[in-house]
């Protein structure tokens, strides 16, 4: 397995859409790493495993905001029509999953918990703080990319964007936001346009020397991991976050490289599935925390794995259901306007 797995080409030959595709692989394990940080937030006293997980949880979606920068710039060099029907395929069907999400979780909620269904704004105002984000995202990209310059300079004023409205939310808000912790939207947020510029510069990157480069980031990361014990400061939040990310992602590009992961079967299936693990564990996280409080339960291993089945179990269904809705919006995107 070893041998298979250890791929003979080097870094510097490997072709960007068969390292896209590599990366890509890796979606699945990283959701189930970010089910599993969730869960450990729960906990009144952490283990050192899951706390490990939970700390690391903001790299898990800076590596999610570079995949979507990243295979965006690419399919948009690839695919001389990209950008028709990307409303459609793109930002349209990221909104009407979410909606879903939210009419599946309060249904869910309404059987189990006996909450009261109250079709408001909440619908849309309950959706995790990454559904505004990437959809942002979207619509910066398509905003940018539409624009008559060169996809290099497209990644540099999609960066400067981001970057500078970034640091404005920052101190017009004194680092505040509503979400449970109060940052999350500033630790990953510059792996999006990281991406976009990756696509850009990647034949440059892979003519660096591969081990002094892999040397440099890791001593990056390691300074960088002071943004885990200094708390509340721009240059914390916003940079050293960000920085530790974008390293460790470059790390794993490197190593990725050289391994074919896509060898890996048993991992096939969560990525297939990783956008419903994210979408609907909150639900699976929420049900589960309520039960186990209601019947006096501690929140531990068993809360873990209830959670972790329940939610492969409810992304494997949904991912059934909405295949046709998928379909459906990327046969209409294919539509001449």
């Amino acid at each position: 397995m070893v041998k298979r797995l250890i791929n003979s080409a080097t870094s510097a030959s490997i072709n960007e859409k068969e390292l896209n595709i590599r990366m890509n692989y890796l979606r699945g394990i990283l959701a189930l790493l970010i089910v599993l940080g969730h869960c450990s937030m729960n906990y009144t006293k952490e283990v050192p495993f899951l706390l490990l997980i939970h700390k690391s949880n903001f790299i898990s979606v800076c590596f999610f905001f570079f995949l979507s920068g990243w295979s965006l710039s690419f399919n948009y060099e690839k695919i001389e029509t990209y950008l028709k029907g990307f409303w459609i395929n793109k930002i349209l069907k990221l909104f009407l999953l979410a909606i879903i999400c939210r009419l599946v979780e309060m249904f869910i909620k309404a059987i189990v918990l006996c909450e009261r269904i109250s079709f408001d704004s909440t619908i849309v105002a309950g959706w995790n703080w990454y559904i505004y984000e990437l959809l942002f995202f979207y619509i910066l990209f398509w905003g940018v990319y539409s624009l008559q310059i060169s996809s290099t300079y497209k990644s540099y004023l999609i960066s400067i964007i981001v970057f500078l409205i970034l640091t404005i939310l920052w101190f017009a808000l004194n680092g505040d936001f509503n979400s449970v912790n109060k940052t999350p939207i500033y630790w990953s947020s510059l792996s999006f346009p990281f991406g976009c510029l990756f696509h850009s510069h990647l034949p440059s990157i892979f003519h660096l020397h591969a081990k002094r480069f892999c040397f440099v980031l890791l001593v990056i990361s390691v300074g960088c991991c002071s943004c885990l014990i200094i708390r509340g400061y721009y240059f914390s939040e916003v940079i050293l976050h960000n920085m530790l990310g974008i390293c460790i992602i470059l790390l794993v590009v490197f190593l990725i490289a050289h391994v074919d992961v896509t060898q890996i079967n048993v991992i096939k299936y969560f990525t297939r599935i990783s956008g419903e693990i994210y979408f609907y564990q909150f639900i699976v996280l929420d049900v589960i925390k309520s039960i186990f409080i209601s019947k006096g339960l501690p929140i531990n291993y068993l809360y873990c794995i209830l959670v972790l089945a329940l939610t492969i179990s409810l992304g494997g269904v949904m991912h059934i259901l909405l295949r046709p809705l998928q379909l459906m919006l990327k046969e209409i995107a294919k539509c001449p306007l």
